[in-house]
């Protein structure tokens, strides 16, 4: 890339001077990105061997490949950025996942001193710690035609259920729903037709009705709890609200009546095992947190969770950002001094470093 600036001088002569860079894209310890490596092809995980912790991902062999980078972090990371590691053959355990994240694999040939484009990203979730409890529906027409497009909708870890009773399913339903422990449940009732022939039941895990309504019942949001009776749940909204070179702000909100504890966080390197990472315990009130001791123009995840003294929410994240170049964009130095600018000549070169 050749960049030209132009500097006048006192008298009529224009004097021009040029800087040349010279960029070469190195991927992987110098390794050059070539056409003639060809990616893996098949990339996939096996679901069987999905684990709180692990995975196993499997890829085509390339003919001529001497060796494979397999590379994984968490979804949506930049890839070159996340975590590395070495195959001979065709499959490779990936381990120090963490649970209930959601990963992005990429596969790349390495053929002397080139390497292919990945292959990928396959994408796999892993599986969850955190308690689970079974909540269920019971479902009554009247008239026993089914509830004439009327249903309920439950919001539960950003997945919508839908229940209702079919026309031929007559004048009942019973439906179950498995929850994770401490996080929000939020149930919503849309009326179809013939509303005085519609009631519904709402059990707890330990068999108890929580809500019940009907004929008639009401309409829109009806009901909102903290799954399997635990009270300390996530925050609503949660995110990094600011970046520097070597610290970073991240902040949070809780829906209301469900913030009556406190927040920890961990926070690494992309692509950490959590339990190794550096961790805050921000006190009970506190919306915001700053992570301290970071490093330069590096990517980094946070986690976050609720303590509520004898109960813990599910721990939620990882949040995925990057520091910034402590100096962006510098020049180092000049030749010939910046004071001799007046004095240059028509065709002098002038150099400047960033």
């Amino acid at each position: 890339m050749k960049l030209s600036f132009t500097h006048w001088s006192p008298n009529p002569t224009k004097v021009t001077f040029s800087i040349t860079f010279f960029l070469l894209c190195f991927i992987f310890t110098g390794k050059v990105l070539a056409q003639n490596c060809p990616p893996p092809s098949a990339v996939q995980i096996d679901a069987d061997s999905i684990t709180t912790t692990t995975a196993q991902v499997t890829w085509g062999l390339v003919s001529g490949a001497d060796y494979y980078l397999v590379e994984y972090s968490p979804e949506g990371y930049p890839a070159g950025f996340g975590v590395i590691d070495t195959a001979f053959v065709d499959t490779l355990i990936l381990d120090g996942l963490n649970p209930c994240v959601v990963y992005d694999v990429y596969v790349y040939s390495i053929c002397g001193n080139n390497i292919s484009p990945p292959s990928g990203p396959s994408t796999f979730t892993t599986t969850t710690s955190h308690p689970t409890c079974t909540y269920t529906f019971q479902l009554n027409d009247d008239f026993g035609d089914g509830w004439n497009t009327a249903f309920l909708s439950v919001l539960h870890n950003g997945e919508e259920s839908v229940f209702t009773i079919d026309y031929a399913a007559g004048s009942s339903a019973t439906f179950e729903l498995d929850v994770l422990s401490g996080l929000p449940v939020c149930v919503n009732y849309s009326p179809g037709f013939f509303e005085n022939e519609v009631s519904f039941n709402i059990l707890d895990p330990d068999g108890n009705s929580i809500y019940a309504d009907g004929p008639d019942p009401a309409t829109g949001n009806i009901i909102n709890f903290i799954a399997c009776n635990a009270t300390c749940a996530v925050p609503k909204a949660w995110g990094m609200a600011d970046v520097n070179a070597t610290n970073a702000r991240t902040s949070w909100s809780f829906l209301p009546g469900t913030n009556n504890g406190s927040v920890f966080l961990e926070y690494g390197p992309m692509g950490f095992t959590r339990g190794t990472g550096t961790t805050i315990n921000v006190p009970a009130g506190q919306t915001s947190a700053t992570l301290t001791g970071l490093e330069e123009k590096t990517w980094y995840n946070v986690y976050l969770g609720v303590d509520c003294g004898t109960d813990s929410s599910k721990v939620i994240g990882p949040l995925q950002f990057e520091t910034l170049w402590l100096v962006d964009v510098g020049v180092s130095f000049i030749i010939p001094n910046a004071d001799e600018f007046c004095n240059l000549g028509n065709n002098e070169t002038v150099t400047v470093g960033l």
